[in-house]
């Protein structure tokens, strides 16, 4: 099996892809990588707080990872950090 990370934004898209995923025998997913506003510690795509995404994910069994980023950033400091928590996997 292919290790699989994913993006995980814990909305319907996602969890389609999750769900698929694991009924694959092609991919054993090893953690679920969300971005947070560092301000608010929520999901910046459906604005979920980490607690819920927390729970979500331990539900699953699946291992959590998350990505905090400052809006004021610059796009070259964004860029920066997500490949810097990406090269991790």
């Amino acid at each position: 099996m292919k290790k699989a990370y994913l993006n995980w934004s814990s909305g319907k898209d996602s969890a389609l892809t999750l769900y698929q995923c694991l009924l694959s025998e092609e991919f054993s997913v090893k953690a679920l990588f969300s971005t947070l506003k560092h301000d608010s510690a929520k999901i910046a795509m459906h604005e979920i707080k980490l607690d819920l995404l927390k729970k979500r994910a331990g539900a699953i069994g699946i291992r959590l990872v998350p990505f905090y980023f400052d809006a004021s950033w610059s796009e070259a400091k964004y860029e920066q950090a997500m490949m810097k928590s990406i090269n991790e996997f």
